[in-house]
């Protein structure tokens, strides 16, 4: 009980998101449902979703897809899964939905990384 209690305080890092589409959606809660229902965080209005398809864990600073033991399943990056860690570029399909996780802190040390290590090679 003391487990379910902490994990649903944790706070979220504010630099993830999803790319749904058009659209870049914030992860902003521990529990972030994906579904056809108007319940869900993420609506996916596609008659192969279920109505509570899938849901994005944060726990212990890692962010897992869970399968909600939709009837069309849930893939990472191409494999069907019960539940898997996701990082930064994994994409997630939910039906022939293509859900892309972005932790744009990956991307800003890559990009730092790129960008200051000629100089470091000068030193």
């Amino acid at each position: 009980m003391a487990d379910q209690a902490k994990s649903k305080y944790q706070v979220v890092p504010k630099n993830i998101f999803l790319v749904v589409g058009p659209n870049l959606l914030p992860i902003e809660y521990p529990t972030t449902n994906i579904g056809r229902h108007i319940n869900n965080n993420v609506i996916i209005n596609e008659p192969l979703v279920s109505r509570y398809h899938a849901r994005i864990l944060f726990r212990e600073n890692k962010f897992f897809i869970e399968d909600l033991g939709s009837t069309h399943g849930t893939m990472v990056n191409g494999q069907k899964i019960k539940i898997q860690q996701v990082s930064n570029g994994d994409t997630i399909s939910i039906a022939s939905t293509p859900i892309l996780f972005i932790d744009r802190s990956k991307i800003l040390a890559s990009e730092t990384e790129r960008v200051t290590k000629p100089f470091q090679e000068q030193e």
